[in-house]
């Protein structure tokens, strides 16, 4: 084989890694959970403990302990849920694909989901619908 044939075959190989690699979501890092994070009481003015999961760097589970809360009409748990969207999709992008809210009253509860959990869906979806129509 030539090395221009073998040089070819290189190329054409790591540019299939790197379109293979582009559908890849990017990997988020510690400081901008933490930023996200520290904007939840911005959000819940009343939490006093906030956990991030994300699985995959797609799928997002925000569990907030919030006694005060915890008793909100679903309208304003409903509001804080898509208000953390924003926010989430504002921090960490449009490669979040699905996020959940999840608010608790027992602040030592530190389980994914905890047996008081109130889980309320972010919407991302029509959230990300909006913005692409701004």
């Amino acid at each position: 084989m030539s090395t221009l044939n073998l040089g070819l075959k290189l190329l054409s190989g790591i540019l299939m890694l790197g379109m293979v690699s582009c559908n890849e979501p990017r990997i988020i890092e510690m400081e901008e959970v933490h930023k996200y994070e520290d904007g939840i009481p911005a959000i819940i003015p009343s939490a006093a403990t906030v956990q991030t999961r994300i699985e995959k760097n797609v799928d997002l589970k925000l569990i907030v302990g919030a006694p005060n809360f915890y008793n909100a009409s679903p309208a304003e748990m409903r509001q804080a849920a898509i208000n953390a969207g924003q926010s989430a999709l504002a921090t960490f992008g449009t490669d979040i694909e699905q996020g959940v809210l999840i608010i608790t009253k027992d602040l030592k509860n530190h389980l994914e989901n905890p047996a008081d959990g109130i889980i309320l869906d972010m919407h991302i979806d029509s959230l990300k619908a909006s913005l692409k129509s701004k």
